[in-house]
């Protein structure tokens, strides 16, 4: 009878064990403002002329680890070629002159701790 008990005991604190990584896995931290925090965002934009590229990020990471801005963005036309690509974290802004009209794409990528407010494309 004893030997039951404890195998059921055992069977039930295994699967609880079972069940907690899935459980833990599985929670997002979700800010509390309504800005995007994905991982990739995408934008298009159809013209000509200059295209000008402003993506405002802020930072989500620890206060222990200060400000963390990591993100990169680039721009492709309609065939699917890149025609402009920032490295990481560098200047939020960017510019292309004389583009002649089409559609025009722009990916931005973040790392976890990196918030995107807006990405915001305009034809002058």
């Amino acid at each position: 009878m004893m030997k039951r008990k404890w195998l059921s005991l055992m069977l039930t604190v295994a699967a609880l064990m079972a069940i907690l990584p899935v459980s833990v896995a599985s929670a997002q931290k979700v800010p509390a403002h309504s800005y995007s925090t994905s991982a990739q965002i995408t934008k298009s934009i159809a013209g000509q002329g200059r295209l000008s590229v402003y993506v405002d990020a802020y930072s989500m990471a620890p206060p222990e680890y200060g400000p963390v801005l990591w993100y990169q963005y680039e721009v492709r036309n309609s065939a699917g070629q890149i025609i402009y690509s920032n490295g990481i974290s560098q200047s939020p802004s960017g510019s292309l002159n004389n583009l002649p009209y089409d559609t025009y794409t722009v990916n931005v990528w973040t790392n976890q701790w990196t918030g995107i407010a807006g990405v915001y494309l305009n034809f002058y």
